[in-house]
């Protein structure tokens, strides 16, 4: 298997790399290619952007909304912090 490696940009502006499977990196291209549809700014250089605007979809809201609207048992522990430990190693 494969992997794409890239950089966000984490706290403190320093580097955090991620690996991609060919999979997620050719998912994440087709969600690019389809902004437009989506109405989602050329100025807006997020991924995960929100439409008509400038800013990005937060994905601690997006696992917290999730969370309640399909009823977690305890909704508290899947937090953007706590989701990795929560993962089969």
């Amino acid at each position: 298997m494969l992997f794409s490696r890239i950089e966000l940009r984490g706290e403190r502006d320093g580097v955090v790399p991620v690996l991609l499977t060919e999979h997620v990196r050719a998912a994440t291209d087709l969600l690019i290619q389809c902004r437009s549809h989506a109405g989602v700014k050329t100025s807006n250089s997020y991924v995960f952007a929100l439409s008509h605007s400038d800013n990005y979809i937060r994905g601690s809201d997006a696992l917290r909304k999730a969370a309640v609207q399909y009823a977690a048992e305890n909704p508290s522990t899947l937090t953007s912090t706590n989701f990795p430990s929560t993962l089969p190693h």
